[in-house]
């Protein structure tokens, strides 16, 4: 697509005869705005090499430079001494590790500075995955993700465990709130296993947690048994999954299917019912989720996973190759954040409802809010809406099969709505029913407070951004604003690299600074006389994990046709983790209740 904007900025050079080349034309001030320079590689001009990079390209292809490797005998230390090195060259990486006894490596956790601004901007939902291993070491991925302003998966980083015991996931929680400074997400989304949620309720106390969909809907039918092929009772399973608004509704449901099919293996839907406030969509309704219950999501960072976990690849390979992936989602998001700069083409012209959302949002949501305008013509309103105050209340229903009763209400002063179907509330959109209502009432604006901004196309900071947006209603935000001082110092200190007077100035004007803060604070703050150490020395001696004996590819199991009585142990360690879906309804174990009253939950 392109957009003519008119603009004059323009520079002509001239030239007479064999004279010099003058400078006849320059004008500055454009009339739009400028590419940034970490995206003018994907402007046209830009898009193709020339013969001296490409003939250097091939020789580097020829030479056999390309991929990072590293001998398999060093391959711990080389990983630690590797996260050393990008400490001290970027600034902001954060990295932690622990060893077991016998000096092997056992966990590691791992971030950039980008990812801290990622979380910043999108974490308020968060997904972790442990369902994968390496297979030379057997070490456990565990991929931290989210969502972007694009609807695109986002990483938060990666951590590499050795077990799956509370203590080491507690580990792990703690180390990633660490690298966050301590903020937690707002909802956590995970595959099912006890130790995981016992370690999630002991160490957030905020963060709601959630069991992954797509996970129980891909270990669901080893326990349906000849009602795998039940239409009926597959469509109450979904139902209960997603189907219902209210929490009555959904009981009413389950008992209905319980009592109608009468599933064999009652035991497993027993422990699923114990657990229904951790599956089931109907009990996070009011809870922002930015639509990661979309299968979709998990089996996108499956296939990561895969693509990642191959046979024999060592631990500093495979940092590089998720590395490799992450950059490559970053160009996605980059790719997408410059195609936002254009407005999209509309679905009706002239909407300025539509008109205004393709100004504030994104393009994939804005998409996504054009289907709600396009479903809203088949809404219909009651005819006499009840009045309560500055309050208008509207019953809603759409035509075509599975209409429910909508209930809309809608300020006439702010024009502010809120629906029973709790769209915006669990997803940021607006809903197709209070899309009719605004169309009825001549509202041609989304309201500010039903904007929400990490839909927008300015969700993320820039390099620079106010110190105002450090505050939301009085309270600093402890991250955002550390992270942009040390931006803001970063940016000068990079500027003044050719200036020893510049440098000279900020070095004064720092050593003021921390006299003033420590007369503030009470106590005196000393001078960094270093880079600091993320997590001491990386010591020589550091040992590989251990290596299994067979190098297959292995994807864990969360569900086996049946069990035996005793829980299974993980590898390492001598806590024991329990899946409440390796249980059947024959074993003599204690009851999934039981399990989570013994654990905290």
């Amino acid at each position: 697509m392109v957009t003519r904007t008119n603009c004059e900025a323009e520079l002509v050079v001239s030239r007479k005869d064999e004279g010099p080349f003058v400078v006849s034309v320059f004008e500055t001030v454009h009339n739009h705005e400028l590419m940034a320079t970490d995206m003018s590689y994907m402007l046209r001009s830009n898009r193709n090499l020339n013969i001296g990079h490409q003939s250097i390209l091939q020789a580097m292809k020829e030479a056999g430079i390309g991929r990072l490797s590293k001998l398999a005998n060093e391959d711990a230390s080389d990983v630690l001494k590797y996260f050393a090195s990008k400490s001290n060259a970027e600034p902001f990486f954060f990295w932690k590790h622990e060893c077991d006894e016998d000096g092997r490596l056992m966990n590691f956790f791992f971030r950039d500075s980008r990812s801290a601004l990622d979380y910043e901007s999108f974490g308020d939902v968060l997904s972790l995955d442990t369902t994968y291993r390496t297979n030379r070491y057997n070490l456990i991925c565990a991929p931290f993700g989210g969502i972007n302003h694009h609807s695109q998966n986002v990483m938060f980083r990666m951590a590499f465990l050795s077990d799956e015991t509370t203590v080491t996931l507690k580990w792990l929680l703690q180390t990633f709130l660490e690298s966050m400074h301590d903020k937690e997400p707002g909802l956590i989304y995970t595959d099912q296993t006890l130790a995981l949620m016992k370690a999630i309720d002991e160490t957030f106390t905020s963060a709601k947690h959630r069991l992954c969909q797509w996970y129980i809907n891909q270990n669901a039918p080893g326990h349906f048994g000849n009602l795998n092929g039940n239409k009926e009772f597959k469509e109450l399973w979904y139902k209960c999954m997603n189907g219902v608004d209210t929490e009555t509704e959904w009981e009413e449901t389950w008992r209905h299917m319980m009592e109608t099919y009468s599933p064999r293996k009652v035991r497993w839907f027993s422990d699923m019912y114990l657990l229904r406030k951790r599956w089931a969509s109907v009990f996070t309704r009011d809870i922002f989720s930015a639509g990661l219950l979309a299968t979709s999501r998990s089996e996108s960072t499956n296939k990561v996973m895969k693509e990642i976990c191959r046979s024999s690849t060592s631990l500093f390979d495979l940092v590089n190759k998720y590395d490799g992936i992450l950059q490559k989602w970053r160009r996605r998001e980059s790719e997408e954040d410059m195609n936002c700069r254009w407005l999209p083409g509309q679905y009706v012209g002239n909407n300025e409802l539509l008109t205004h959302a393709a100004s504030v949002y994104t393009r994939a949501l804005y998409k996504a809010f054009e289907e709600e305008v396009k479903a809203s013509f088949n809404v219909i309103l009651g005819e006499f809406p009840e009045e309560v105050g500055e309050c208008l209340w509207f019953n809603a229903t759409s035509t075509g099969l599975h209409s429910r009763l909508r209930v809309i209400q809608f300020n006439r002063h702010s024009s502010h709505a809120t629906c029973s179907c709790r769209m915006w509330e669990s997803e940021g959109i607006l809903c197709r029913h209070i899309v009719k209502v605004f169309y009825l009432k001549n509202v041609f604006q989304i309201p500010d407070d039903l904007i929400l901004k990490r839909w927008t196309k300015t969700a993320k900071f820039g390099e620079s951004f106010p110190l105002n947006d450090c505050l939301h209603g009085g309270t600093m935000n402890y991250m955002l604003f550390v992270n942009k001082c040390m931006r803001d110092v970063y940016e000068m200190a990079t500027s003044s690299k050719d200036s020893e007077v510049a440098c000279s100035a900020i070095l004064e004007q720092l050593a003021n600074l921390r006299l003033e803060v420590s007369k503030i604070v009470g106590s005196p703050i000393k001078p960094c006389d270093g880079p600091e150490p993320t997590s001491g020395k990386v010591s020589n001696k550091i040992q590989n994990p251990k290596k299994i004996r067979e190098r297959v590819y292995v994807k864990k199991k969360r569900v086996e046709g049946r069990t035996s009585t005793k829980p299974k142990r993980t590898q390492r360690g001598t806590n024991t983790t329990i899946n409440f879906m390796n249980i059947d309804e024959d074993d003599s174990a204690d009851s999934a209740e039981e399990q989570m009253v013994n654990a905290g939950l």
